[in-house]
Parts: structure tokens; C-alpha cells; sequence
């Protein structure tokens, strides 16, 4: 994971914070706690594999698809017990939670496609 990605992913998680804290919603600070600490090391995991395979000239974009495909399910694995709990469904959290799943998302395409122009 680059510096860039993790002063913007720390950057979000504070903004994240603030808006928790200030708009008093329904989410508690340790929920967004764990959040960004299973998201942190979603991309970092697979941005090591990534870094591994990539070397391999050969497949690099059924690769990447693959990599996102398995974010995406193990997103669901991770927000299945709220998701499936019928008494209690948070749904604040699994919007928040997608929200900012989407901009370290996008931070990560924008930073390689930046890095591919160089």
C-alpha cells in the first residue's frame, strides 16, 4: 500500500469520525474503528498479492477483476451478520460502510492510473 493510500485512507477514517461524532448518528466510534481496520487490511492483503502477481506480465487485467471480485466477497462475508440479523438491522452502517469502501476504491484506481502515466 502506498503513503498516498494510507494518508488518505487515515484522512478518511478521521473525516469519518468527525461526521460520526458531530452528526450523532446511530454508529458507535468503535464501529467505525472496525471498519477501517478490516478494510485496511482487505487492501492491504490484497495489495501484496497484487504486487506478487502483477509481476507476471501475462493476465493482468483477469487478475485485477479477480482481486475485486474477492474484495466484494469478502465485503459480504464481513457484512453478512448485520445484513441477515432481521431484529436489529443497522443499515446506516452497511451504507457508511460501502461509502467508504467505494472512495479507498476509487483512491487506489486514480493512484495506479496516475502512477501508469509517469
Amino acid at each position: 500500500m502506498t503513503k498516498t493510500n494510507v494518508f488518505f485512507l487515515f484522512g478518511l477514517f478521521i473525516a469519518n469520525l468527525l461526521v460520526v461524532y458531530f452528526a450523532k448518528t446511530k454508529l458507535a466510534l468503535e464501529e467505525v474503528f472496525i471498519m477501517y481496520s478490516f478494510l485496511f487490511a482487505l487492501f492491504l492483503f490484497t495489495e501484496l498479492i497484487q504486487d506478487k502477481l502483477l509481476k507476471k506480465p501475462k493476465k493482468q487485467t483477469y487478475l485485477l477483476l479477480a482481486i475485486n471480485i474477492f474484495r466484494i466477497f469478502v465485503c459480504l462475508v464481513f457484512l453478512s451478520p448485520i445484513i441477515l440479523n432481521t431484529e436489529k438491522s443497522d443499515s446506516f452502517f452497511v451504507i457508511n460502510f460501502f461509502i467508504v469502501y467505494f472512495f479507498i476504491l476509487y483512491s487506489e484506481v486514480f493512484i495506479k492510473y496516475k502512477n501508469i502515466k509517469k
